[in-house]
């Protein structure tokens, strides 16, 4: 009997050259694969180095640089020279580092937070002081001796004359004066030893004058009235007068020692 295959699609002839099917076993017979083949790993091996003709370059001789590449450490080369330094000023250039710090005014501290306000220990002293602007004593202490200011106003008030005058304070006389330190022998024209008094470089007076300021208003009577406070300050505790710059009944021109009676 025809089998489905044949009753539709006829049988097929053999091809020649091939063996006939077997009877019965269909068309599966041409379907069978083949033995695989051995494996070949040819086609990943290097190409073979073809010989070079005659004027042609080597094979991957484009690839292969014809002399060696130098490193180069351009990322690595030095930076360039920093810009220079800024111009200083006139006072920097002709006046020592020392004497430059011996006029700074100390820098105020930064306000303290309240934390620390707190928790660390502060002198109240110190800090009502700081809060007045008034300078520190071992500031006040480069441009004055306080003990021996002290000790000139203390031997200085056990004198008779002084004591009358101090009593004649009751009947509206002026203030008893002490001389303590004399600075020039007379105020007008003393811009420069008043300066050297305070620290500061002459060349900062002559450029306030050819600037067309007073001195006297810009420089001199603020470090004057800074000493003032701070000596009152410093020794208020001590005496009961008060310290003040200005001229004598001679005319000289420096610090004195101002009391009045207590009644007054």
């Amino acid at each position: 009997m025809p089998s489905f295959f044949e009753r539709f699609f006829g049988r097929e002839k053999p091809t020649p050259g091939l063996p006939a099917p077997a009877r019965g076993s269909g068309l599966t017979e041409f379907f069978r694969p083949a033995a695989p083949a051995e494996p070949s790993f040819e086609i990943l091996a290097p190409p073979p180095q073809l010989p070079a003709g005659p004027g042609e370059p080597e094979a991957f001789g484009l690839l292969v640089p014809a002399t060696p590449i130098e490193p180069s450490f351009e990322i690595l080369a030095p930076p360039p020279p920093a810009a220079p330094p800024a111009r200083r000023t006139l006072t920097e250039a002709l006046v020592p580092e020392q004497a430059r710090e011996s006029q700074r005014e100390p820098q105020r501290p930064e306000r303290e937070t309240l934390f620390a306000s707190l928790t660390e220990p502060v002198d109240p002293y110190e800090r009502e002081r700081d809060l007045r602007g008034i300078l520190p004593r071992d500031w006040l202490e480069r441009i004055l001796d306080l003990p021996e200011i002290l000790r000139m106003t203390q031997a200085g008030r056990q004198d008779r004359d002084f004591q009358r005058a101090v009593d004649a304070t009751l009947r509206r006389r002026p203030p008893a004066e002490l001389p303590l330190i004399l600075i020039a022998p007379e105020e007008r024209g003393a811009e420069d030893k008043v300066a050297d008094f305070l620290g500061i470089p002459r060349i900062e007076v002559e450029k306030a004058e050819q600037a067309g300021r007073d001195p006297w208003k810009t420089l001199l009577n603020p470090g004057l009235y800074a000493i003032e406070r701070a000596l009152d300050w410093h020794l208020g505790d001590q005496v009961p007068g008060s310290y003040r710059f200005g001229v004598n009944d001679q005319g000289e021109f420096g610090l004195v020692y101002l009391e009045e009676h207590p009644d007054v």
